[in-house]
């Protein structure tokens, strides 16, 4: 295997470590490490008083911090929305000088050096909260510094639709074990797109029969392999042979993209240098998260941050990453590098390192043209992570890692590096998990502080970081929600490190389950054991201290590890109740549409209006309709605005209220053509897919109640008393 050989195996990286072995040795004779270290002790102790001083007359430090807080505020007020980018910066700045403020006080105040394992410990949760600080300003870099392609999109879309510049275009739809239904809808959405030059292919590698059967009939070519070596990479780059367009477009199998995809992004490429442009990836379905706590309203997708603002920063230093699936690139330019490349599951990622590399720009289009299935249920959810995670870590094992590859400026390293440390520090979600417990059970205390102190270091970074962080994204995404979302993932996240760390490349590809609709509740037990277990002894702890008991020969603990760990088993609960999956419909998915219709019921026309529609059937309001008219009945159904007139089958009992009468009808006879329409219509139209800002407030209120809400339970009753299947909606 190529990239092992690579790493292992080259003669001048054993030479360099046995040279660094051989100065290290030297410089332990020369060096007395022992007054080294009791040079550091002095200092930190040195600084421990003098900081012990300022910290006794805490107003001398609470000018400054007021001051701080003032102006971001300030500055928040009076650029509510789009601020610039000298904005941006300075109340980024604010919130960093409070996080140093923070820090230093953590290092000279609160370690505890009582004994062996309390400066363990200590010294441990000292790391984490410099970890969060470090993945805190790599956030404020990545929303303070924003390129909005959208003016140059309008500018150069031009000539795109007028005709003078038209490349041919390859839409390459790579599948493996998705269902036909899914690809269906995918293959048309993509004949749909406003573009004459295209030809769509679907890439089938499984040498599926129905998979042939089904380009024949809606007219794409067919493209199949006789192995799947490197999986999808492998997929891409067999095709990468048999086509020939000048650019190259690729949708995952469940991904539509909206009419005007390709005129907004081809005009980028009459810049030579320009190789890849990247869309954001918009779901029509709610992640796991919010939709089995039944909060698609008040949450937004888990990627919408990284998707529509992470990507934006990364594009003002060409360091924007492809993401797998809704992208554009010049065949010439990967070509020109190797072709896509097969060294780790992240295939998209390193095609990114190695045209970035190559000096090529690698653009990021912040306009939602196109959309797909997020993961279905919290297994597939992990599992995509976790090969997310495995591919990115395996950068490091192999001949692209992007931290000594080459082409690379220090910017771009810096970016990649902080991407990466975001894997390697999950396991630290799982130590923060515990360290109350250490405090309640053992009387363990890794943290030394007063609450005066804690309210006046702690808090104002805290409640400014959240404020900041809501305005710089745009009400996109709550961080309110951030440590539930970490307590789902911590457990599979850190073996996940620890598996890859030890064997880079010991698990192969694994294709999240796309189109799969979901009838029931499941209790996904291998997400929920970590979780429950960590819960209980939650339980007992907080029990034992609340009713005044205390362990033989422990002190009681303080206030404030009893309130983090009543927080803590909050979140637990919430995230126990993400493990369990409530029944969806991908495939049949609904969308609240108010079309006029009429249905005919022999000679007789009843007027109406739909509430939903799907590929497959529609909930009607009707005006009237006949009393006890049997159920399981063909009629006719008519939408004029679809040019939709088709046999109906009345699958559902009616239910009538102060509206009037609300029937749930099955598209019997459509045609091809009449299919085509109702995709289009569903899932093509332009700007279709809008953001949905979110509430700080409502999120708030949304985790408080979300702890004793059983919704699962709620949706498991409500299933097994065989009411009307709940739609998703967008």
């Amino acid at each position: 295997m190529r990239f092992r050989s690579s790493w292992y195996n080259h003669t001048e990286r054993v030479l360099i470590v046995i040279a660094l072995i051989l100065v290290g040795i030297w410089s332990t004779q020369q060096l007395n490490w022992l007054d080294l270290m009791a040079e550091l002790l002095n200092f930190w102790q040195w600084g421990k008083g003098f900081f012990a001083n300022v910290v006794s007359s805490l107003h001398v430090l609470l000018f400054p911090s007021v001051l701080g807080v003032a102006a971001a505020t300030i500055a928040i007020h009076a650029f509510p929305s789009s601020p610039p980018v000298w904005v941006r910066v300075a109340v980024s700045s604010i919130v960093a000088l409070l996080g140093l403020r923070y820090l230093t006080w953590r290092l000279f105040i609160t370690l505890n050096f009582s004994d062996f394992w309390n400066g363990s410990l200590s010294l441990l949760f000292l790391a984490i909260d410099i970890a969060g600080f470090v993945v805190c300003v790599a956030s404020l870099c990545h929303m303070s510094f924003i390129t909005n392609r959208s003016p140059q999109a309008d500018r150069l879309s031009k000539a795109v639709i007028a005709g003078t510049y038209c490349p041919w275009v390859d839409v390459w739809i790579p599948t493996y074990n998705e269902p036909v239904e899914l690809l269906r809808r995918t293959i048309i959405g993509c004949q749909a797109m406003d573009y004459a030059n295209k030809r769509v292919y679907l890439l089938d590698d499984k040498r599926r029969p129905a998979m042939r059967s089904l380009a024949e009939e809606l007219g794409c070519v067919y493209i199949c392999r006789p192995d799947n070596r490197h999986a999808k990479a492998g997929n891409l780059n067999h095709a990468m042979k048999q086509t020939q367009g000048e650019l190259i477009v690729s949708f995952d199998a469940d991904f539509i993209p909206t009419r005007e995809f390709l005129t907004r992004t081809v005009g980028f490429f009459q810049d030579p240098q320009v190789a890849l442009v990247q869309t954001p990836q918009t779901f029509y379905n709610g992640d796991p998260i919010k939709h089995n706590l039944g909060l698609g309203g008040i949450l937004t997708n888990d990627q919408d941050l990284f998707f529509r603002l992470v990507q934006s920063g990364r594009d003002t230093f060409n360091c924007v990453i492809c993401c797998g699936s809704s992208f554009i690139m010049r065949r010439h330019a990967v070509e020109k590098v190797g072709g896509i490349p097969t060294e780790t599951l992240c295939e998209d990622l390193l095609t990114s390192v190695k045209l970035q590399a190559a000096k090529y720009k690698v653009l990021y289009l912040n306009e939602a043209l196109s959309a797909g299935a997020s993961a279905e249920n919290i297994g597939g959810y992990i599992d995509q992570r976790i090969r997310w995670g495995q591919g990115t870590l395996q950068t490091l094992f192999c001949s692209l890692n992007p931290l000594t590859m080459p082409g690379l400026n220090l910017v771009q390293r810096c970016f990649y590096l902080i991407g990466i440390l975001g894997w390697l520090l999950t396991g630290l979600q799982i130590f923060s998990l515990f360290v109350p417990l250490g405090f309640l059970v053992l009387g363990l205390m890794p943290l030394k502080a007063q609450m005066n102190e804690l309210l006046f270091f702690w808090l104002p970074y805290y409640l400014i970081n959240l404020t900041v962080f809501a305005w710089l994204n745009g009400s996109k995404r709550s961080s309110l929600w951030a440590d539930v979302y970490a307590n789902i993932t911590c457990f599979p996240l850190a073996l996940m490190t620890v598996k890859t760390l030890i064997n880079p490349f010991g698990k192969g590809f694994k294709v999240t389950p796309k189109g799969v609709d979901a009838r029931g509740v499941a209790v996904n037990w291998q997400v929920a054991y970590p979780l429950i277990f960590t819960l209980g002894l939650y339980v007992i702890a907080l029990a034992v201290h609340l009713f005044g008991l205390q362990w033989e020969g422990k002190p009681a603990s303080p206030g404030f590890s009893i309130f983090w760990g009543i927080y803590n088993a909050c979140v637990l609960a919430i995230a126990i109740q993400v493990a369990i999956d409530v029944p969806q419909e991908v495939l049949s998915l609904s969308f609240p549409h108010q079309l006029a219709c009429q249905l005919i019921l022999g000679d007789r026309i009843i007027d109406g209006n739909t509430v939903e529609i799907s590929q497959k059937r529609a909930k009607i309001q009707l005006d009237s309709f006949p009393t006890n008219y049997p159920s399981d009945t063909i009629s006719h159904i008519d939408i004029p605005f679809l040019e939709l007139k088709t046999l109906a089958l009345i699958s559902l009992p009616n239910r009538t209220d102060k509206n009037g009468t609300k029937i749930e009808i099955e598209f019997v006879s459509l045609t091809l053509e009449q299919e085509r329409r109702l995709i289009e219509f569903l899932f093509c139209r332009p700007g279709q897919w809008q953001e949905t800002p979110v509430s700080e407030f409502k999120s708030f209120w949304a985790l408080i109640t979300s702890v004793f809400r059983l919704y699962p339970l709620a949706e498991t009753q409500r299933v097994n008393s065989n009411a009307i299947t709940t739609s998703i909606k967008s």
